[in-house]
C-alpha cells in the first residue's frame, strides 16, 4: 500500500502515517509489563529486601541515605543533630544530600 505525502514531506490531509490503523504499542501492553514487574519486585523484596537494605546501610551508607531521601517527597528537609561528632556518620549523610542536589537540580538546599 502507498502512501501519499504532499511536496513538503508530510501527510496529505486526512491520510495517516499509519496505514494499518493500529497503535504502535498493543493495547495493556504496558499495564501488563508494569504488573508483572511489580510483582517481580515483590517477590524479590520479600525474599532479600531487608537484608539487601541492611547490607546497603552498613556498607554504602552514601547509597542508602540517597534512595532514603529519593523515597521522600520533595519538599521534606530534614534537620539532623549528631548527638558527637561522628566523621563515619556525617560523610555519608553529607554525601547523599550532595548527590541528591546535583540530580535534583538543586542548590544551597542543605
Amino acid at each position: 500500500m502507498e502512501v501519499a505525502r504532499a511536496n513538503n514531506g508530510r501527510w496529505q490531509s486526512g491520510q495517516s502515517g499509519n496505514p494499518g490503523g493500529l497503535p504502535g504499542r498493543p493495547l495493556g501492553s504496558r499495564a501488563a509489563f508494569s504488573q508483572g514487574f511489580t510483582r517481580d519486585l515483590a517477590e524479590v523484596w520479600q525474599a532479600r529486601g531487608k537484608q539487601a537494605m541492611n547490607w546497603t546501610a552498613e556498607n554504602q551508607p552514601a547509597v542508602f541515605f540517597a534512595t532514603c531521601a529519593r523515597l521522600l517527597p520533595s519538599d521534606v528537609r530534614v534537620a539532623a543533630r549528631l548527638e558527637h561528632d561522628d566523621q563515619r556518620l556525617r560523610r555519608p549523610v553529607t554525601e547523599a544530600a550532595t548527590a541528591s542536589q546535583r540530580a535534583d537540580g538543586l542548590s544551597n538546599y542543605w
